[in-house]
């Protein structure tokens, strides 16, 4: 397995692990009124999982098994390695300012401004990483094509 392949997969279980602690957190708060709970952990939880875990996961695994980039084709390993940063700080930002904003009453319009700029910057992220990848899912082409 490449090491950015790699690194791709032990942030996912960084990321699955940390997922699975917020879920514990919210259903102590749920079940045994111990701690809080409040309607951004839903959404922080579920990136974790969805983004963090799974969508780094399938990062991961794209990467190390999908076929090389063809010559001259527009695939930038480097531009994997900055998506890659990005994503892993889109992610944790996100969780951190969904999981914060449940904290403020009344709740400021900034955060949650923030909180869009760096959800807009998760997809951003994952846009480029589908873009730049797309060479190697194309593939070379088909002899005598």
């Amino acid at each position: 397995m490449p090491p950015l392949a790699r690194r791709y997969l032990k942030t996912s279980f960084f990321l699955g692990a940390l997922a699975i602690l917020t879920g514990m957190h919210m259903a102590s708060a749920l079940h045994l009124q111990a701690g809080s709970m409040h309607r951004y952990y839903a959404s922080a939880h579920t990136h974790l999982v969805l983004v963090g875990f799974f969508m780094m996961m399938w990062m991961a695994l794209l990467l190390w098994k999908l076929p090389a980039a063809p010559a001259g084709s527009r695939y930038k390993p480097g531009l994997m390695v900055f998506v890659y940063w990005l994503l892993l700080a889109t992610t944790l930002g996100r969780y951190l300012l969904e999981s914060a904003l449940g904290y403020f009453d009344p709740e400021p319009d900034a955060l949650h401004q923030v909180t869009f700029l760096v959800a807009s910057l998760q997809g951003v992220a994952i846009v480029i990483f589908l873009w730049n990848l797309w060479p190697r899912i194309d593939g070379p082409p088909a002899p005598g094509a």
